[in-house]
């Protein structure tokens, strides 16, 4: 006790001084030259800080004065508040501002005595401020001729630049950015294109470190109408004038008052405004190489381009109505061309021997004879049908031989009498596919395409919608079909291969008849009915396994499948048609899962070699489930076949 009493009396002789100081540390000390007293911190060694800053309070309980030094570095980041000395225990608090940079920060404090010996050394680090940079940019932007502006709103706390290529600052610019911290909408404006090119540009966000932030890609639309309507803009191979027909306005809707060729381009101008390209306007013009309709044109008449067998591009604009017979007949350089949905009216080989690639936005009209058809012997290697499009009308593109990829849109309801009579490549069907009154007229009757795919949007698969289509190898059905009609797929003599989607309920009479080449068939476990000579003379079919959903099996649905050895009927089939395995001479077994008898047909599985025979005399087994082999022998028209029916565990 008295021993406590004096070490009070001497703290109080003593006193405590605490301040703060900058002065350099003497780090030349020597361990033996620290002050003697007290010194207990506690110091937990290192202190880290998250970038939003903090206090720090660290005690010290000692008898000695010190000072506390901060590097000149950390000041601005770390300050000492006012200590307070209660007897001999000091409570030190650091105040630690916000970070707003993005890099950690780390200072060493010292304690330091008098004398200039380090008694703490407290270590500091203050984690960076995270870099934030967030834009609802578009990966491109496509802005019109007429100009506009882009706006991207941006979430940061960087600060950037907007870096317009100097090429492109005379038609994009940057109005006044909002900064306040830390959201903001950086507006590009555009503007208006007055030339006939489309252009573009790259507008790159950087940081302050020429780091790249965002790239913003702009194209903008050519100018659209700075032709003028009574105007026509053209090129020619030979970089001369045209002579068109001029003499009567009938030609143009106008009288030709001047004929310019200049710098590559020619203008044909007229005393008013063009409202049709009529009937021969260029025929034969055979040196035509491009040409620009304006769009207060309404009608392209017969023959209007007949010939112009140079043409390679051609825009027909969206005021256009009617394209008369032959207007782009024999335009054999013409590789690319779009119909407007405006027109209403295509004549009679309008776009004979054309190649290239067609894009047909309007409605396809019918034609009362095949030989006049709108695309007739056209050379187009690809067409693809609008999505809008409701028809595509009779004959539309017969005998085009030279296609190779057809895509037909889900919103087509009409397909005309041998719309693609002749035509070959690849066909994309995402339509139903309508029924015909009579099997010579089958939607895609006589067509060589060598591949189908139906679409998962397509439902029904029409009567003979693909007869007599013999170049098909392989068909694949979607998912959504319902129904395949009868004769859907008859004498398509290439196919090898079937795959008949989960949705198919009806296999209709005749569906695959004289599929000689189709090798194996697997019938999903949605079909209820397989309809009669629905595999007919499927001379190649080795295979078939019948799903357990199938009901009924009509009348000679797999009559003369001579290569047929081995099938599987499965336990839902109540019905079997007469001669429905009829001359399957080569069948070894066949395995029958319905525990009851299905009601069986006459001569079921015999066949005619001068005499009516059965399977019995060919070897063949029909196992049915154990418990029913009894019932099987003596049900009416199975116990002609009794000597081959077996018990089997399914």
């Amino acid at each position: 006790m008295k021993k406590l009493f004096l070490l009070l009396a001497l703290f109080g002789v003593l006193g405590m001084s605490c301040s703060k100081d900058d002065d350099n540390v003497n780090n030349s000390q020597k361990p033996n030259d620290k002050p003697n007293g007290a010194f207990v911190t506690d110091v937990e060694g290192v202190y880290n800080v998250d970038m939003s800053g903090g206090e720090v309070v660290v005690t010290v309980t000692t008898d000695i004065e010190y000072k506390v030094v901060i590097p000149t570095d950390a000041k601005s980041w770390i300050s000492v508040a006012e200590t307070r000395a209660d007897l001999r225990i000091d409570k030190i608090k650091f105040i630690i501002a916000p970070n707003e940079t993005f890099e950690e920060l780390r200072a060493d404090v010292n304690l330091v005595a008098n004398n200039g010996y380090v008694l703490q050394k407290i270590s500091f680090v203050q984690q960076g401020n995270t870099k934030v940079f967030n834009s609802d940019c578009e990966e491109s932007y496509l802005i019109g001729a007429v100009g506009g502006k882009i706006n991207i709103k941006v979430t940061t706390n960087l600060e950037y630049d907007v870096v317009i290529p100097n090429n492109d600052k005379s038609w994009i610019s940057v109005a006044d950015t909002r900064a306040a911290v830390r959201e903001e909408t950086l507006t590009l404006i555009v503007a208006e294109n007055k030339i006939t090119e489309e252009r573009s540009s790259v507008v790159t966000l950087y940081d302050k470190y020429d780091n790249i932030l965002q790239k913003i890609n702009i194209t903008q639309s050519a100018k659209s109408n700075t032709i003028a309507n009574n105007e026509i803009w053209y090129t020619t191979t030979d970089g001369k004038k045209l002579f068109p027909p001029t003499t009567e306005p009938a030609i143009f809707g106008a009288f030709l008052v001047s004929n310019t060729y200049s710098d590559g381009k020619g203008v044909l101008t007229f005393d008013d405004d063009i409202t049709l390209i009529g009937d021969s306007a260029f025929s034969d013009c055979t040196t035509l190489a491009t040409i620009t309709i304006p769009e207060s044109v309404t009608e392209i008449g017969n023959s209007a381009f007949n010939g112009c067998s140079s043409l390679t591009s051609i825009t027909i604009p969206d005021s256009v109505t009617t394209i008369g017979d032959d207007a782009f007949r024999d335009c054999s350089s013409l590789t690319s061309i779009t119909i407007p949905d405006s027109v209403t009216t295509i004549g009679a080989r309008a776009f004979d021997d054309c190649t290239g690639k067609l894009v047909v936005n309007c409605n396809i009209p019918s034609v009362s004879d095949y030989e006049c058809s709108a695309f007739y012997g056209s050379k187009f290697t690809s067409v693809t049908i609008g999505d809008g499009i409701t028809k595509i009308g009779d004959y539309a593109f017969y005998d085009c031989n030279s296609l190779t990829s057809v895509t037909i849109p889900y919103s087509v309801t009409t397909i005309g009498y041998e719309a693609f009579y002749g035509c070959t490549g690849e066909l994309v069907v995402n339509c139903n596919i309508p029924s015909a009154s009579d099997y010579e007229y089958g939607v895609f009757y006589g067509s060589n395409f060598t591949s189908v795919t139906i679409g998962d949007s397509v439902t029904a698969i029409g009567d003979y919608a693909f007869s007599d289509c013999s170049s098909i190898t392989g068909v694949t059905i979607g998912n959504s079909v319902t129904t395949i009609g009868d004769e859907a797929f008859s004498d398509c003599s290439s196919i090898t291969g079937v795959t008949i989607g989960n949705s198919v309920t009806t296999i209709g009479d005749y569906a695959f008849e004289y599929c000689s080449s189709l090798t194996s068939v697997t019938i999903g476990d949605s079909v209820t009915t397989i309809g009669s000579n629905a595999f007919f003379d499927c001379i190649s079919l080795t295979g078939v396994t019948i799903g357990d959903s199938v009901t009924t099996i009509e009348d000679s649905a797999f009559e003369h499948c001579i290569s047929l050895t081995g099938v599987t009927i499965g336990d839902s089939v109540t019905t079997i048609g007469d001669g429905a395995f009829w001359d399957c001479i080569s069948l070894t077994s066949v395995y029958c899962k319905a525990i009851i008898p299905p009601i069986g047909g006459s001569e079921m599985f015999s066949y005619y070699d001068g005499e009516i025979y059965d399977v019995v005399a060919i070897g063949c087994k029909i196992y049915v489930p154990m418990e029913s082999v009894e019932a099987y022998k003596s049900a009416n028209y199975w116990k002609d076949y009794a000597n081959a029916i077996v018990g089997y565990n399914f």
